[in-house]
C-alpha cells in the first residue's frame, strides 16, 4: 500500500465514523462524541484536514463540500448513538430513501405555486425543461411561458452573456508577502501552484509565509 493509499484509508475511516458511526464502540455517549468529532473534522476547514487531504491526493475544499452534503442526508447523531451500527448497504438504502422523500421545489407565477411537474401538466412544457431553464437562471415567467422554439432563440441570444467568465475574489483581492501584493491567481502563476490550493491554505489558517513561501505544492 502506497503512502497516498494509506492516507485515503485514514479519511475513509473518518467518513465511516461520521456517516455510519464507530463500528467498535457500543456506549451511546462515546458513539455520539466520535461521530460528532468526525463530522466537524470533515466539514470545517483546518490545517490538519488540508494536510491529510493533500497527502491523500484530494482537494480539501471538495472534500468539505461533499461531506457537508452527505452528512446533511445521513441519520442524526442521536439516531446513530441510540442504535447498533447497521451495514453499509442498509445505511445507503436509508439515505437514498430520505433523499427521495425530500419536498419537490415549487415555483410561483401569477399568484400560483406549483412544482415543475404540476406546471408541466398545466403548460404542456416538459418538467425537465422547466427545471433546467430555472436552474440556468431563467426568470420563472419565461421558463413557464416560452415555447420550445422561443426558448431556443432566447438561449442563443443570451449565450454570450452567460458564457462570459465571472470575476471571482481570487481575481481581485490581493495578498501581500515579502512586500509583493498579488491576487491568488497571480500568486498561483508565480509559484506554479493551483490558486484553489492557496485559498485552501488560507482558509485552513496558514500564515502568509506558509501559504506563499514555497514554490511547489
Amino acid at each position: 500500500m502506497s503512502e497516498r493509499d494509506l492516507w485515503q484509508e485514514v479519511l475513509r475511516a473518518t467518513v465511516d465514523d461520521a456517516i455510519l458511526g464507530p463500528a467498535s464502540v457500543e456506549k451511546p455517549i462515546q458513539k455520539r462524541r466520535i461521530c460528532k468529532e468526525a463530522r466537524e473534522y470533515l466539514t470545517i476547514a483546518s490545517k490538519d484536514l488540508y494536510t491529510v487531504c493533500f497527502l491523500a491526493g484530494l482537494d480539501s475544499e471538495a472534500v468539505i463540500d461533499r461531506m457537508s452534503r452527505r452528512i446533511a442526508e445521513a441519520p442524526s447523531i442521536d439516531e446513530i448513538a441510540g442504535s447498533r451500527r447497521k451495514s453499509r448497504a442498509v445505511m445507503v438504502k436509508r439515505i437514498t430513501e430520505r433523499k427521495g422523500r425530500k419536498k419537490a421545489a415549487t415555483y410561483t407565477f401569477n399568484g400560483e405555486t406549483l412544482t415543475a411537474r404540476e406546471w408541466s401538466q398545466k403548460t404542456g412544457i416538459l418538467a425537465s425543461t422547466i427545471s433546467g431553464r430555472i436552474d440556468s437562471g431563467w426568470p420563472v415567467s419565461d421558463a413557464l411561458t416560452l415555447s420550445v422554439g422561443d426558448g431556443r432563440r432566447r438561449s442563443v441570444r443570451y449565450s454570450n452573456v452567460r458564457n462570459q467568465p465571472r470575476r471571482t475574489r481570487s481575481d481581485v483581492r490581493t495578498y501581500t508577502h515579502n512586500g509583493v501584493a498579488l491576487t491568488l491567481n497571480q500568486w498561483g502563476e508565480r509559484l506554479n501552484i493551483n490558486p484553489q490550493t492557496l485559498q485552501s491554505r488560507l482558509r485552513a489558517g496558514w500564515t502568509m509565509e506558509e501559504t506563499f513561501g514555497t514554490s511547489r505544492e
